[in-house]
């Protein structure tokens, strides 16, 4: 006589194993959140400065940090959709001058922009025709890419063993 429970405890551990969409949702979500860990204290703060006493800031509605801001706003439920074999997160930054900073852009020089001097708006002339990216996402990109291979790594171990050490 032979005994096949064995059999089919290993059986059905394989057919857990086979459902992997949890897992690959997990480790989507853990990918965007190590992302977000990086680009959100990379992000730079605009503070106003003092020159020669004066106090400068710029006055166009926003206030100091609203870009570092919205990634934490905009990504507080992730979100991951799949089609077929690939998982997705999007991960946003609605600030719309999010992109300048981040790869750089061209200035008219000698153009007026507004700043308060002494808490009095005045107009100063731009200087710099070019003003370059700062790169923080793409910065925080590379550390996921390195970083990718073992985030993977060990959530599949976690599953695997959770999965067979039942």
């Amino acid at each position: 006589m032979v005994d096949f429970r064995e059999l089919k405890r290993l059986q059905q551990k394989l057919e857990k194993a086979s459902n992997t969409s949890d897992v690959m949702e997990q480790i989507a979500k853990e990918m965007a959140e190590f992302l977000l860990s990086r680009v959100i204290p990379r992000t730079p703060v605009y503070a106003p400065k003092v020159i020669n006493g004066q106090l400068y800031e710029r006055i166009n509605g926003k206030d100091a940090g609203d870009l570092r801001k919205a990634w934490q706003e905009n990504n507080k439920n992730l979100v991951v959709h799949r089609n077929g074999n690939s998982y997705t997160i999007e991960v946003v930054n609605n600030q719309e001058y999010a992109s300048y900073i981040e790869q750089g852009h061209n200035q008219n020089v000698g153009q007026l922009f507004p700043v308060i001097v002494d808490g009095e708006k005045e107009y100063r002339r731009l200087k710099q025709a070019y003003v370059p990216g700062q790169h923080f996402l793409y910065l925080s990109e590379q550390d996921l890419k390195r970083n990718s291979k073992s985030i993977i790594e060990t959530k599949i171990r976690n599953f695997l063993q959770e999965v067979f050490n039942d």
